[in-house]
């Protein structure tokens, strides 16, 4: 037999060796951590607003407005959100929202709602619970402009919520 041929056990190696040829201790490799999303808004109330706007950033102008007037009239301010675009990252689950930003309520403008397994934003207003925070959903904030009963709908749920 030639010394090309020799085997040697793997794991006898650190018996014969110790710690100058292996090491015994695993070495992990650190686990990649998703960064915490950007919000719009202070957040200090902790509502996560979701919503789906392709091209933009957070919001356009024109739903912008339609927001702070649901807000205002829910005695909320910019300073009580956080506004969340879905469309600046795909891989958001609803799982790394609740744990990275613990919202105590989540509201969905235009998103599937199937991303926090909650069924569908067919209908407006409270449609489920996450975690014991209330989850509202609404068609895009533009359709909701054009639609009454969905409007009332979201409107009826928040009144419920916020006690105005």
């Amino acid at each position: 037999m030639s010394i090309n041929e020799i085997t040697l056990d793997p794991a006898q190696l650190p018996d014969w060796y110790g710690n100058q040829l292996v090491s015994t201790t695993r070495v992990l490799a650190p686990a990649v951590q998703k960064p915490k999303p950007t919000l719009l808004g202070s957040f200090e109330k902790r509502i996560l607003i979701l919503l789906d706007a392709p091209g933009h950033a957070f919001i356009p102008d024109n739903d912008l407005n339609l927001l702070t007037g649901i807000l205002s009239a829910c005695k909320l301010s910019m300073a009580d959100i956080g506004i969340l675009n879905l469309q600046t990252d795909p891989e958001w689950s609803a799982g790394f929202l609740a744990e990275a930003l613990e919202p105590l309520a989540w509201w969905l403008f235009g998103t599937d709602s199937l991303i926090l397994g909650t069924g569908n934003t067919g209908q407006a207003g409270l449609i489920s619970s996450l975690q014991g925070s209330p989850v509202f959903a609404a068609p895009s904030l533009d359709l909701l402009a054009e639609r009454p009963e969905a409007k009332r709908s979201l409107w009826g749920a928040l009144k419920k919520q916020y006690g105005v």
